[in-house]
């Protein structure tokens, strides 16, 4: 099919789904940001606890995202008429989910997260003749490798590009709600926002060196047999 029938794709039904969908697809990576954003919190802050370095925490925070996203899209769903046009207040809404809710999500906790890491690397070491209670407590203390660190900037990085990348294209949608002719500049925008989307992706891809080892392998296995 090379083209759409606009005459059964904008039906009332179809419309409240399509908007529904539009607003997911504009705040799952948001979200997801915040999401690990969340997991690193908890699992750096209360290392202490056991529960947040368990598998049931991880899908804990991946379910809790998608059910996140799609109770904050059921606006869309809800809303009464005219279906097929999107109101002013529900673009700032997407543009509130999509842009602010992560960036104060994910500012406050990183700023207590490195606020913490900071202060237990500066926190002075007991000498060795302190008594074994103290020590105990000493060991208690939590262990952050420059791995967790890197990785834990590496998020930061990729949700600050995307973040001010799609800003623009979400402040733009607003602006033509209220009658600017910037049909064109959001466009651009779009594709440019796509790019970013792309160049994240490979980051990640970059920087989990166990899957990159593993295709490795798998291409030195299919050259070998060649």
């Amino acid at each position: 099919m090379y083209y759409f029938d606009i005459a059964r794709l904008y039906t009332p039904s179809m419309c409240i789904y399509l908007h529904f969908t539009y607003n997911i697809a504009a705040i799952s990576i948001p979200f997801s940001f915040a999401t690990y954003t969340v997991y690193r919190f908890c699992f750096i802050i209360y290392y202490t606890k056991p529960f947040f370095k368990t598998k049931l925490w991880v899908f804990i925070c991946i379910s809790g995202e998608w059910v996140a996203v799609c109770l904050t899209s059921l606006p869309f769903v809800l809303r009464n008429g005219p279906y097929c046009g999107q109101p002013f207040w529900l673009r700032i809404y997407t543009c509130v989910l999509a842009v602010c809710l992560p960036v104060l999500i994910n500012t406050s906790l990183n700023i207590i997260i490195f606020a913490h890491v900071r202060a237990s690397t500066r926190r002075i070491q007991p000498q060795t003749s302190v008594s074994n209670a103290t020590t105990g407590n000493q060991n208690r203390q939590p262990k952050i490798n420059r791995r967790e660190i890197a990785l834990l900037k590496q998020m930061i990085f990729m949700c600050t590009i995307f973040i001010i990348s799609w800003t623009p294209t979400f402040s733009i949608v607003i602006f033509v709600h209220l009658g600017y002719p910037y049909l064109n500049i959001f466009y651009c925008l779009v594709v440019w926002g796509e790019f970013i989307i792309v160049f994240i992706i490979l980051n990640l891809f970059k920087c989990n060196h166990e899957l990159v080892e593993y295709y490795r392998n798998i291409v030195r296995q299919y050259v070998f047999r060649a």
